[in-house]
């Protein structure tokens, strides 16, 4: 699993990377080279470091794959936009915004597993290609008055997350 596509789930094709957090949400919430601490999984993995920069939390993919899903975040940084706004959006954004969810959500299932060695040998039946729109989805968005600025994902390194990998924050 290591090597796979976190798209399609092949042996990449033109190997590259993929930021599942993207690149641009990254540098939108501060410094992509701030460190993201996750001393659970240096101690899951032997040799994994404690921390490292955000803009290398990056996982294995195929170009083609990558390039399919440009559009999907190109579209996502515009709602997304629109939102820190307080702009109106409309239904057909509002499933865009699922959909870019479920990429992240399934990213971040995947990756996880890549990057703690998959110590329970889960065998994925799906990757972000057949998981859009796939199955029910909500979001639930809370505007808050006060408190820290940034990006940060919870929910990701439980267990639970691993095994069944239906939501996050």
């Amino acid at each position: 699993m290591p090597s796979d596509c976190i798209f399609c789930g092949q042996r990449p094709i033109d190997r590259n990377k993929e930021h599942v957090i993207p690149f641009w949400l990254i540098e939108m919430t501060g410094d992509p080279n701030r460190q993201l601490n996750l001393p659970y999984f240096a101690s899951i993995r032997e040799g994994l470091s404690d921390s490292f920069a955000f803009k290398s939390l990056v996982f294995p993919a195929c170009e083609s794959c990558n390039s399919g899903f440009s559009h999907l975040e190109e579209e996502a940084k515009v709602i997304v936009l629109k939102m820190l706004r307080f702009e109106e959006v409309d239904s057909v954004s509002i499933n865009t915004f699922l959909d870019w969810l479920d990429k992240v959500r399934i990213g971040l299932w995947l990756g996880t597993l890549n990057l703690i060695g998959n110590p329970t040998g889960i065998v994925p039946k799906f990757h972000i290609a057949k998981r859009l729109a796939a199955k029910d989805r909500m979001v639930v968005i809370h505007r808050c008055e006060e408190g820290p600025t940034g990006l940060g994902v919870f929910g990701t390194t439980l267990p639970m997350f691993w095994h069944r990998p239906v939501c996050f924050s």
